[in-house]
């Protein structure tokens, strides 16, 4: 197969320099002048050396292998510090400046790699928020909204972790709590503030008049 004019163009490497101050970089100058730098894992991974022709698609190439290089050690990074959603590393790559290409490829090798699981993802999110800061499924189906997890899979997730957890029970704890602290006002004021307070929560109607039909017995 005949390459295009410009990609049978090839230029010659004629230096190899290790970068000051980044030992893991080199610089590549092709006839004479500096034309790029890429990590030593890349040169090492493209066999570049001194006399070495590159076509132009071979330096875009090249580029394209760095670019992803510095994506997937970026992404790296970010998920040793806490576990991300997909669109939330989506998100993360494109405000650091990495082209589209390059942030599908990285997330697929992620995906590949088992280090980004929506599903595990949504659960593990669910479970610690329902355990530290307790809310109804109105809110926690909001903040996975937030975090890019889809509608089938945010039913699902609901479904599963409060079947483990009854969204009455953590009502129930949340309302007693904050009933206890309004003792000294009036029952209909404290019980206003009680509702006020898991609605703000995310929990439907129908568990705070149930809830609120209890507070009478504490």
């Amino acid at each position: 197969m005949t390459g295009s004019p410009n990609s049978m163009l090839k230029k010659v490497i004629t230096k190899l320099e290790v970068q000051k101050g980044h030992k893991s970089r080199v610089s590549v100058f092709l006839e004479g002048e500096f034309a790029f730098g890429v990590d030593r894992s890349v040169a090492l991974g493209w066999h570049l050396q001194e006399g070495k022709e590159l076509s132009s698609e071979e330096i875009e190439q090249i580029q394209v292998a760095e670019e992803r290089r510095k994506a997937k050690e970026r992404a790296f990074r970010w998920l040793a510090y806490r576990n991300r959603s997909r669109k939330e590393l989506e998100d993360k790559l494109k405000r650091a400046g990495f082209t589209p290409a390059t942030c599908v490829w990285v997330l697929e090798e992620l995906e590949r790699l088992r280090l980004i699981d929506d599903q595990a993802f949504a659960e593990s999110f669910a479970r610690d928020r329902i355990l530290r800061h307790p809310v109804g499924k109105r809110q926690l189906g909001y903040e996975l909204s937030q975090k890019g997890i889809n509608a089938d899979l945010i039913t699902a997730t609901l479904e599963k972790v409060y079947s483990e957890e009854d969204e009455i029970s953590l009502a129930r704890k949340l309302a007693k709590k904050k009933f206890d602290a309004q003792r000294n006002q009036p029952p209909e004021k404290a019980k206003k503030r009680v509702a006020d307070f898991l609605l703000r929560r995310g929990f439907d109607w129908d568990t705070i008049s149930t809830v609120l039909q209890e507070c009478g017995n504490w």
